[in-house]
């Protein structure tokens, strides 16, 4: 008799985890995103110096849909900006009707220094997210 009610215990705490984590929205992380973006291809000696490359949107479009998923419009800022927080980013204090929120990171590849931002640009109205756009830029040395 305990036998089987400690295995239909097991069984109700595996039921519930699994449910509880198939209705977990995917949590954003950008190191993740970052990792998964192909190798930069453009050299250093055929671009100005400290000259910034914009990520063409194909490249990531993968990831600035689970961004708009994360983040649909009507999303509160402080909800929008704990999302961003968690993944990586670091938010700027509210300035009129856009919030910006960065991710940044330092990758080195062979002989290369890539300098990588990831920036979310939140438009605000009346506290809640109206709409954002997604740019990610790199820095080679």
């Amino acid at each position: 008799m305990i036998r089987t009610i400690v295995a239909l215990s097991a069984s109700a705490i595996i039921l519930v985890g699994a449910s509880c984590q198939a209705s977990t929205p995917h949590l954003l992380n950008f190191r993740q995103m970052e990792y998964s973006q192909p190798f930069n291809p453009i050299l250093p000696s055929s671009v100005e110096s400290n000259f910034v490359q914009h990520t063409n949107k194909d490249d990531i479009l993968e990831q600035s849909e689970m961004i708009r998923d994360a983040i649909p419009t009507g999303t509160d800022r402080i909800t929008a900006e704990s999302i961003l927080t968690k993944a990586g980013a670091h938010c700027r204090p509210k300035k009129g009707l856009v919030e910006i929120c960065r991710y940044f990171d330092v990758q080195i590849r062979d002989d290369y220094v890539d300098a990588v931002t990831w920036t979310i640009a939140l438009n605000i109205e009346d506290e809640h997210v109206r709409n954002l756009s997604i740019d990610r830029t790199w820095l080679r040395n």
